[in-house]
């Protein structure tokens, strides 16, 4: 892949098959690493709803456009004995504190098999990386021996791995239905896939949307869906997990808030004063790249400011966690 372009003193991944254009740049990371940590507020503090067994030996999670680290990094921690990796487009950055049994890789899921994903040395993501055994990935022998050799970490390209993990890749995955029958590949038997998304349209107190014939919406929406992308993604996940071959497949969703209007625990008011402003954010980019006239853009980013901004309790989008099992 190439360098990051700059754009608008942003930066953002260089890997021309891939439809996601959101920055990689340390103001993105500190957005990612936030909404992670309210995300963790909406869902109870709890990140896996698949029913892992965390006794299996020879455990591999994978957390699929892991963007800083912060998903990998916490299932690393809850789950010392497996080894968890964290794919992106582009490099994870470096944080300290982070376990030995937690790994990072470069590549693109849509169009790589694990065996042509690059592995980023510990050096490179663990700010207090030393050569000693406890912190170079030891303690991980497929790891130590497949990197030292220069060979690729994965040597296998199927049955690889006992939970494959994603969240808010609606921006990024152009074919869903292949997105999901390779994660089918990708795992081990009774291995699980979890997949978080959103439903992003506004919804009311009353759970009634109010933005799904919103010109702001449908229009932008209408034109990334040609490009390939699908903004209805979070509730096909389920079906498509089935037509996949998945069983036990189980869907769940969580209101996610926008604005902290009404919300009387504070964590929930801080997580919607955070999600508003943001997505709106989101939102205007998706506007302004799928919209070509300008004046048009312009006022859709601004009825869209005004319905996703306005001080009502209980406006929110949805989350949608789906997840399956591999026969």
């Amino acid at each position: 892949m190439a360098p990051s372009r700059d754009m608008d003193n942003r930066t953002f991944h260089q890997d021309p098959t891939s439809l996601y254009n959101l920055p990689n740049d340390l103001p993105e990371h500190s957005r990612l690493d936030e909404q992670a940590k309210h995300v963790s507020t909406i869902m109870d503090h709890r990140i896996l709803h698949a029913p892992l067994n965390p006794n299996k030996p020879n455990t591999r999670i994978l957390d699929i456009g892991t963007g800083t680290g912060y998903v990998a990094d916490t299932l690393a921690l809850q789950n010392r004995s497996a080894q968890v990796y964290g794919l992106d487009l582009s490099p994870v950055p470096p944080r300290s504190g982070r376990t030995p049994n937690v790994h990072f890789v470069r590549g693109n899921i849509s169009n790589q098999p694990p065996s042509k994903w690059t592995p980023l040395p510990d050096a490179e993501t663990k700010t207090e990386f030393s050569d000693s055994s406890s912190d170079s990935g030891a303690s991980n022998p497929d790891y130590t021996d497949s990197v030292g050799a220069g060979g690729p970490l994965f040597p296998r390209d199927e049955e690889t791995f006992d939970l494959l993990f994603s969240r808010f890749l609606v921006a990024g995955i152009s074919d869903w239905d292949a997105f999901i029958e390779k994660e089918y590949h990708l795992l081990k038997r009774g291995g699980w896939a979890e997949i978080h998304d959103l439903d992003a349209t506004v919804y009311n107190a009353a759970d009634e949307p109010i933005s799904n014939r919103a010109d702001w919406q449908v229009l932008p929406e209408r034109a990334a869906e040609k490009a390939g992308l699908d903004f209805q993604c979070a509730w096909r996940a389920a079906e498509r997990m089935r037509q996949a071959g998945f069983v036990d497949v189980v869907q769940k969703e969580y209101a996610l808030p926008l604005g902290g209007e009404g919300e009387r625990r504070p964590d929930m008011k801080a997580a919607g004063e955070f999600f508003a402003p943001t997505f709106a954010e989101v939102r205007e980019m998706v506007i302004r790249r799928y919209v070509d006239a300008p004046e048009r853009a312009e006022g859709m980013v601004r009825r869209m400011r005004e319905t996703m901004m306005a001080p009502e309790a209980g406006r929110h989008y949805k989350l949608v966690v789906t997840y399956g099992r591999k026969p």
